[in-house]
């Protein structure tokens, strides 16, 4: 009877290593596909000022604390070429100060009345 159990032993053994059919098989696994990022909207700013709005856009331009051709080409949306020469125009006015000019990226802000 001792051989019995043994075989019956070493029978159930085998089957709890051997996987069964369902597991080897699963097929091709599908590929992992990237995502491409977040996609932004074209900006359509701008390209010329109206002069009606000019003035407005001036006083607007010469109260804010920090002056950069990108902060007011963002807020008013406009071309960085237009927000350039208008800065330049204040500046010129004497209604803006510069702050700091590094290569292109200039800063300027408000006069202190």
């Amino acid at each position: 009877m001792g051989a019995k159990k043994n075989q019956q032993a070493t029978q159930k053994a085998a089957a709890k290593k051997k996987p069964t059919a369902k597991k080897t098989t699963g097929g091709k696994s599908k590929k992992k596909s990237w995502s491409k990022g977040k996609v932004r909207d074209k900006l359509v700013n701008a390209p010329l000022v109206v002069a009606d709005q000019i003035d407005k856009l001036k006083s607007d331009i010469s109260n804010s604390k920090l002056i950069s051709i990108s902060s007011v080409s963002e807020r008013f949306k406009l071309k960085g070429s237009v927000s350039k020469r208008i800065i330049k125009e204040l500046h010129s006015e004497g209604k803006i100060r510069q702050v700091v000019q590094h290569s292109k990226q200039m800063v300027y802000t408000k006069i202190a009345v």
